[in-house]
């Protein structure tokens, strides 16, 4: 072998040994790079950015065949079909090409349709150059057989050359052929040899025997030397045949030491691979085959592909042909066999699936393989990935399809049939007289309809159309149900079907309505319209109770915020102990007016299912605080001990809707005050359960109070209910609080009851979940609200935008409380105009307003082409409008918070506290 035919070898065993790498990517339905793995910039030379959104994948495939490439690409995207071990080119970004193994798989959008495609690339570039390496490797040592220069000689008992009998022998020793004529052996094999060449001796032969020579020129050169006796006319004479192993020794030296790198290499691959000769049978394998077959190397040698100890099976659980294997398919075929998918049962009871390609091997000159290569990888854990993701993704979408009802499962080769608990409901039969037979399931339709339904099956699966049905099933008890089916067929590499999946529901009710419907038709259509006139009539009156109640809700809540005001403002002033009698008299009836006023609201909200739950992040020991400092002087008023205590263990930070928790919780403790005449109520609140970002917490409001006789605790909880008139008449209520606090529970997953008896008290309690968050320790000291500074309140300046006389005094008088500089406008327009000549810190701003109500007004200050000096200023809006839609239409407007009236000096100095502007630092 020459030197530069070995340097070749040694440079196709070098690139052999590459690291191989595995590229992850996901496409869109256009072939752009929607995500790559980092394992591209190694392989490719590309990092993930130079790709992703800028390269579609053909753009990497060389120019010459792109075009074929990308349109053999795009006609497997139109089928949704998978690429599997799709061997292909690609040039990376320093212009070197490579081979890569492409597997990917469709990504469907919920409609069917085509998102894109995710995948992997295997560089299997070293694998195909060591393919190529071994077919050359082989070539060149067939030309080096077939020219292998070899001369023959017969000489006589003397070992004098007689005759020449081939003329590579002249050549072998660069002599003439009459001058070797005469001449003994040793003369043209080595001079210094004499004596030591063989005689003939008692008819033995001496075979391959190696030794020095010398040529005419006085070279000297390796010769393999085999000598034969025999009698030729009764004389004895020797064949010698000579043939210069010069090169072949040097060539066996260094292929000794490619064959070691070469099984190294194999050892190395983390695919399979095997020799196999003509016959089938295998010669060699790597270690990663004995891995993945779970057999040794001398029981893998030796056997063929047609074997039936492999127990193979084909993709439809059918015994896949030895004849059939890619590797005999290549030898029968001259051609390259590749992704193949084969299932291999193991020795130790287990199963694989192998992915498998078989690549011939030719001698020079010849059309018939001598051998074959085949590599395969083990596919098992990705095929029941695609497998289970296939499955779950047809089962959703007929699930999405059909909704909750019951799924069948058909396999075809098998005559197998899967039914779910509900199939068995829907035919009205148990499981235990269910069989899974194809024919079973016939015997369970209406005998009138068997035959329509079994061709219907037969249909879809020849795919002559979708399984889309109705039929009727007979129970054991003889009565009739109306079926409706769908059916998706699931088809092998062939188009064999393997698998139908379907669903069934019971359409009965819906067929009798229907029947029903077609016989009463005309005498409906009369009903219908007069139902249209009562249904737009119930509308009308439906709207205008509730603009009946957001007016009255307006219209009532104006005055009362003048009441309730202006009693609030007469008791921050001197009073006489009679008048502040008087004066906290007024303003508790106001205050029982204004709850019984929010309670009707309230129902009616509820009634019409218009009361949403506004889910934020609260703290609960701050909201128990806050109850506890609103009720804590109305029971110490009646002697009562109040606390609230938060159980170990329980989370203090929530996510829910604080305002109706605190509603329910205000509703209960408040009626536990009114109903208990001495002793105590305490507040409590423990976790009853947790789950991952959600908790459900139990509260109870417990009290020493009367308590409620048992035959009348159903009744609390009804709407406009009390326990008896004698209880209404001593303790007053509209009877719609604890009404209220059982849908506001229910709201929030949550449920609502009591523990009572007469004489020993009551606990009231419910549950409700929220979301969860930082876990509150037992001996967690709760921090208190740092103190706030409004000592530089004299110095700001607020704008009052209101019209009604007895509210302008009420808010002058509060915010003058406050020490707050104020200017008064009475409408919008003036509003509009003040804050354009005046850097005001913060507007209040009724709503309704003659010539420009509030929410106008707010328009014009926030829009582009305002006036105002600043245009951002705080607006918080003052109305006597109560509706969810009316704080939706001040936020759309531009305003930045809410205030309903009645306005108590509580909730106005907690607004201001939170939009006016803090003190200005001093450094």
């Amino acid at each position: 072998m020459r030197s530069s035919e070995l340097r070749y070898s040694e440079e196709r065993f070098a690139q052999l040994a590459a690291q191989n790498a595995t590229i992850a990517w996901e496409v869109d339905a256009h072939g752009l790079y929607t995500y790559v793995s980092d394992a591209s910039a190694a392989v490719l030379g590309y990092r993930p950015d130079e790709l992703i959104g800028q390269v579609h994948f053909y753009d990497l495939h060389p120019a010459s065949s792109r075009e074929e490439f990308k349109a053999a690409a795009f006609a497997v995207f139109a089928r949704q079909e998978q690429f599997v071990d799709l061997v292909n080119a690609a040039q990376t970004k320093d212009g070197r090409h490579l081979w890569l193994s492409t597997n990917g798989f469709p990504l469907l959008n919920a409609d069917g349709s085509l998102r894109g495609y995710r995948g992997a690339d295997t560089d299997i570039t070293v694998r195909k150059r060591a393919e190529d390496a071994l077919r050359e490797s082989e070539a060149m040592q067939r030309v080096l057989l077939a020219n292998l220069p070899a001369g023959v000689v017969i000489v006589d008992p003397l070992t004098r050359v007689i005759e020449q009998v081939n003329a590579h022998a002249a050549t072998l020793f660069g002599d003439s052929l009459d001058h070797m004529v005469g001449q003994r052996c040793h003369a043209f094999l080595c001079p210094s040899c004499e004596g030591s060449c063989p005689v003939i001796d008692q008819n033995k032969s001496v075979d391959n025997s190696e030794r020095e020579m010398f040529r005419a020129d006085g070279s000297r050169l390796s010769i393999l030397k085999t000598v034969k006796h025999f009698q030729l006319n009764g004389q004895e004479k020797l064949l010698e045949c000579f043939v210069d192993v010069t090169e072949r020794k040097q060539a066996e030296e260094a292929l000794r030491v490619s064959e070691s790198r070469h099984r190294s290499v194999l050892a190395a691959m983390a695919e399979g691979i095997v020799v196999q000769a003509a016959d089938g049978a295998i010669i060699d394998c790597n270690q990663s085959a004995e891995k993945i077959m779970g057999l040794s190397r001398e029981q893998i040698l030796g056997r063929s592909s047609v074997d039936p100890r492999w127990q193979a099976v084909d993709e439809d659980g059918n015994p896949f042909p030895g004849e059939q294997h890619p590797a005999m398919v290549s030898l029968r075929t001259g051609q390259a066999c590749h992704g193949v998918t084969m299932g291999l049962h193991l020795p130790d009871g287990s199963s694989k699936w192998i992915s498998i390609n078989a690549e011939p091997l030719f001698h020079s000159g010849e059309t018939s393989p001598h051998a074959v290569v085949t590599s395969f990888s083990d596919i098992t854990e990705r095929r029941q990935v695609h497998e289970a993701l296939r499955l779950t993704s047809e089962r959703l979408t007929l699930a999405t399809r059909a909704g909750s009802v019951g799924i069948w499962e058909y396999d075809v080769p098998d005559n197998r049939l899967i039914w779910d608990q509900q199939m068995f409901h829907l035919y009205g039969i148990t499981q235990d007289e269910f069989n899974g037979t194809y024919g079973v399931w016939q015997t369970e339709v209406h005998p009138d309809d068997q035959q329509r339904w079994d061709a219907e099956i037969q249909a879809a699966l020849r795919g002559e159309m979708d399984f889309d049905s109705e039929f009727r099933v007979v129970w054991p008890d003889g009565s009739i149900h109306d079926i409706r089916a769908l059916g998706l067929v699931q088809r092998g590499p062939s188009g064999q079907p393997l698998r139908m999946i379907g669903t069934n529901w019971d359409i009965t009710a819906s067929k009798q309505t229907v029947n029903a419907l077609q016989e009463t038709n005309r005498q409906l259509e009369a009903a219908t319209a007069l139902a249209t006139a009562l249904a737009e009539k119930a509308e009308l009156a439906s709207r205008a109770k509730s603009e009946f109640l957001a007016n009255m809700s307006h219209e009532i809540r104006t005055p009362m915020n003048g009441v309730i005001g202006m009693t609030n403002l007469l008791l921050a002033g001197t009073l006489s102990d009679e008048q502040r009698e008087y004066a906290q008299m007024v303003r508790s009836s106001g205050d029982t007016l204004l709850k019984l006023i929010n309670d009707i609201l309230d129902f009616s909200k509820i009634e019409a299912g218009k009361l949403d739950l506004e889910i934020l992040h609260f703290d609960l020991p701050t909201l128990l605080r806050e109850l506890n400092e609103l009720l804590a002087h109305h029971a110490r008023s009646k002697g009562l001990q109040f606390s609230y205590i938060i159980d170990p263990g329980t989370p203090d930070m929530l996510r829910g809707d604080p305002n109706r928790l605190r509603q329910v919780l205000l509703n209960l403790t408040a009626n536990a005050i009114k109903f208990t005449p001495h002793g105590s109520v305490t507040v409590r609140a423990g976790v009853v359960s947790a789950a991952v970002g959600s908790v459900v917490i139990r509260f109870a409001v417990q009290d020493t109070g009367i308590g409620i006789a048992a035959d009348k605790q159903a009744l609390l909880f009804e709407k406009f209910s009390q326990v008896d008139t004698s209880t209404t008449r001593h303790y007053g209520g509209s009877g719609l609080g604890l009404a209220i606090s059982k849908q506001l529970v229910q709201l929030m997953g949550g449920e609502i009851g009591v523990l009572s008896a007469v004489g020993r008290g009551s606990e009231f309690w419910f549950t409700a979940r929220f979301g969860s968050g930082r876990i509150m320790s037992a001996a967690m000291p709760q921090p208190s609200p740092p103190p706030l500074n409004r000592s530089h309140w004299p110095t700001l300046r607020v704008l009052l935008a209101e019209d009604n006389l007895i509210n302008q005094k009420v808010a002058l008088g509060y915010l003058n409380n406050l020490r707050l500089p104020v200017d008064v406008v009475v409408n919008g327009s003036q509003a509009v105009a003040a804050v354009a000549k005046v850097a005001y810190d913060l507007v209040l701003m009724d709503m309704q307003m003659p010539e420009m109500d509030g929410l106008h007004a707010t328009r014009l200050i926030r829009s582009a082409h305002s006036t105002a000096l600043n245009p951002l200023l705080p607006i918080i809006a003052m109305t006597a409008n109560a509706m969810q839609c009316d704080r939706e239409q001040c936020l759309n407007a531009g305003m930045n918070d809410y205030l309903a009236k009645p306005i108590t000096p509580a909730s106005l100095a907690r607004v201001l506290e939170h939009w006016l502007p803090p003190p200005a630092s001093s450094d």
